[in-house]
């Protein structure tokens, strides 16, 4: 017996449990990928691509991984942490910023919710995720800011996230405004990476551009689902508020220190094959290069590289540094197929009650696709 939201045609799949999305899974699943693409040879590749790339679905994720393979998987997948330099504090205007942007957010934060995030690489179903939490009554701000409109469908990202906020540099005298691309574009130029740690990164006036951002995001969005609800009955009355956009990810480490345990982050993952062969491959064009210190091509092997490598990264950070009431790491294949208890797990992220739940998720035998 599975579960269908209402309206939304996500299918929750209760009974079965979210449980298989874990490390365990990502692991073998990056191992299999890229050990399965390496072995095969041109022809069964070609043939595969020439079907769409979904006929073999995820299925062969699920092999048993010998001892090497999922060595490799860890420790070929993710870059060596960059040694500590000297790290000495800046004094001056945006440290000042920063700190109280900080305070004022935390003090706002104290007896109510705080952002959910939603985040992976782009083409992993992003948009669905964000699709279901608008029904379960979160605010992700799509009603005011309809997100942007690519060549295949609006992705309904977050503009709150996109557009920034105003900033207070030290000095960058010609920067009076941040977005995220401000604070992730010179940190995978510097560290190729995008786990770090305030003394890693060895840049104040960035560290602090960054925390202000963060802080002044959250605060228009809180303030925003505010003001949605005296118009929209449909949110919860917790006035639970979020941001999807795939690189949300890449600000992690700045969101950890303004708001502490007052976040979520929903890690979404996509059958790496399918990604690679999508058409959506903005962050890979984008973000490849730097990420790994070298040019990258734009092929198949490469882009499967580059979804192992950021997904193990984003998995290992949330693993060491969010609980799991923060951090929940969720296959798509699984939510739409209306398997493993996806939306339950999902509810049981933002803590709702079970009146509010049965409200939005009806019982039916077989979840709809999105």
């Amino acid at each position: 017996m599975g579960e269908t939201v209402e309206g939304s045609g996500v299918g929750s799949g209760e009974g079965m449990g979210c449980s298989h999305a874990h490390r365990a899974w990502l692991t073998a699943a990056v191992a299999v990928t890229l050990l399965w693409w390496q072995l095969l040879g041109a022809e069964q590749n070609t043939a595969w691509i020439e079907n769409g790339g979904t006929a073999l679905q995820h299925k062969s994720l699920s092999c048993t991984l010998d001892g090497a393979a999922a060595k490799w998987s860890v420790e070929g997948g993710v870059k060596a942490t960059p040694s500590t330099l000297a790290f000495q504090e800046l004094e001056g205007p945006c440290r000042n910023e920063a700190v109280e942007r900080v305070k004022r957010i935390r003090l706002l934060l104290e007896k109510d919710a705080g952002p959910v995030l939603v985040g992976g690489i782009g083409d992993s179903g992003t948009r669905g995720v964000q699709i279901l939490l608008s029904h379960l009554g979160v605010d992700m701000g799509y009603k005011n800011h309809p997100g942007i409109k690519d060549t295949v469908f609006f992705t309904y990202d977050s503009l709150v996230f996109m557009n920034g906020a105003p900033a207070v540099p030290c000095d960058r005298k010609d920067l009076s405004r941040v977005g995220p691309h401000d604070v992730y574009d010179p940190i995978l130029k510097d560290l190729h990476r995008i786990s770090f740690t305030r003394e890693e990164l060895q840049d104040d006036e960035l560290w602090y551009l960054g925390e202000q951002l963060v802080a002044n995001i959250t605060w228009q969005m809180y303030w925003q689902v505010r003001e949605d609800a005296r118009v929209d009955k449909s949110l919860h009355p917790s006035l639970l508020f979020g941001f999807k956009h795939p690189r949300t990810a890449l600000l992690l480490p700045f969101y950890k220190p303004v708001l502490g345990d007052k976040f979520k982050f929903i890690h979404v993952l996509r059958d790496g094959r399918d990604v690679a062969n999508g058409s959506n491959r903005q962050m890979f064009q984008g973000l490849c290069s730097d990420y790994f210190g070298r040019k990258c091509k734009n092929t198949l092997t490469q882009r499967l590289e580059f979804w192992a490598a950021m997904n193990l990264e984003v998995h290992n950070w949330g693993r060491e540094h969010l609980g799991a009431g923060q951090y929940l790491m969720l296959r798509i294949e699984d939510l739409i197929e209306g398997r493993a208890g996806c939306v339950r797990a999902v509810s049981d992220l933002l803590d709702l009650d079970e009146v509010w739940y049965s409200s939005r998720v009806t019982a039916k035998r077989q979840g709809r696709r999105l």
